[in-house]
């Protein structure tokens, strides 16, 4: 237990301190995972999930086969599995004789649904994508271990955000099956109060966007966009820093008028890229044997179509006390209270 306390230290130094720690670390492998038939909360199902995923490392079994080094890491809303890929975070851990030295741990690093290059509504079926919960997204990963990598065991879930709320759902679904949480800016508790009415703004601002179009939108429902930004920015601002970035009257005004214009290129360019990108796949394959393009074709095709609609995912974050039940190794057998949320788990789906 005393290891993954550790964790908890360096994940809660300094900048500076993670600078000083920073170290290589074995370059990762990235692959795609697809489960058939993946039946969601709702009842509705897809054929096929895509679930893209790093990993770094090697599984080891012990005598009985089981994996005993596996540890999942999971990124927060509208982030990624590449997110960790930094010196910030995989230099300060992932380093030799660092805390999750990877020569020692299977490190995975998997995209949530609806995030990174996993099934998400922007390849195709924008707002008729099936609605999903943390339960979902979850299962979905735990898919992704035991038939993808044949991993059936975990050391540690480790999340940030929306992954810390994984952490709890991890715990309740399957607690047989990891050792230990690190949940990381996260409560086990409903989503309320201004947080949640933030978050319906948000979500309100976009899709009440006459060029929203039920998600059927072809070109950025820029006044919807400019709203979320605008609530986003508060939620995630400091007033100290905003005061260093905007001293004065004019500054202030100048620096806000950049951050929307940054932030609305970022989104349109992101989408541009995904494009390109999506039909150099498809061209790559239409010039492959038909054999050898068939598996992926039709994926690529609707990426190269791909436009960029916001989904209103609902979460159902189980709601358990990992520390109340006997401390961060321990994973309580039963739960003693369950408390229903609302999230959004993908915003605007801006690095699709």
């Amino acid at each position: 237990m005393k290891i993954w306390l550790r964790v908890v230290l360096v994940l809660c130094t300094s900048a500076a301190s993670h600078a000083a720690l920073a170290a290589e670390y074995p370059a990762p492998t990235e692959a795609d995972f697809i489960v058939r038939n993946f039946q969601f909360g709702t009842g509705e199902m897809l054929p096929e999930l895509k679930l893209h995923y790093r990993t770094i490392g090697t599984p080891r079994r012990d005598a009985a086969g089981v994996v005993r080094n596996a540890v999942l890491i999971l990124h927060g809303t509208g982030g990624s599995g590449g997110g960790f890929l930094n010196q910030t975070f995989a230099g300060g851990l992932f380093g030799a004789g660092q805390i999750l030295d990877a020569t020692r741990y299977f490190i995975v690093l998997p995209d949530g649904i609806g995030h990174g290059r996993s099934s998400k509504p922007s390849e195709g079926l924008h707002a008729r994508f099936p609605k999903y919960t943390y339960d979902d997204m979850v299962r979905a990963q735990h898919a992704l271990l035991t038939d993808g990598l044949r991993v059936d065991h975990l050391r540690l879930v480790l999340g940030t955000s929306m992954g810390a709320m994984h952490c709890w759902v991890w715990g309740e679904m399957y607690p047989d099956f990891v050792d230990a949480l690190v949940p990381l800016a996260s409560a086990p508790t409903e989503i309320a109060g201004r947080n949640r009415v933030m978050r319906t703004m948000i979500m309100d601002s976009i899709t009440r966007d006459p060029n929203y179009r039920n998600g059927e939108y072809t070109e950025q429902p820029r006044q919807g966009l400019t709203g979320a930004i605008n609530l986003l920015m508060m939620m995630t601002s400091s007033p100290l820093q905003w005061h260093k970035s905007g001293p004065t009257r004019d500054a202030a005004d100048e620096w806000y008028e950049n951050q929307i214009k940054s932030r609305l290129r970022s989104v349109t360019e992101s989408r541009q890229d995904h494009r390109c990108r999506a039909r150099d796949q498809l061209g790559r394959r239409r010039r492959e044997p038909a054999g050898a393009r068939a598996d992926g074709e039709a994926d690529a095709a609707r990426e190269a179509r791909a436009v960029y609609p916001y989904s209103n995912q609902r979460a159902n974050p189980r709601a358990w006390h990992a520390f109340a039940a006997g401390g961060l190794g321990q994973v309580p057998r039963t739960v003693s209270e369950r408390k229903r949320g609302c999230t959004f788990d993908s915003l605007i789906d801006p690095n699709r």
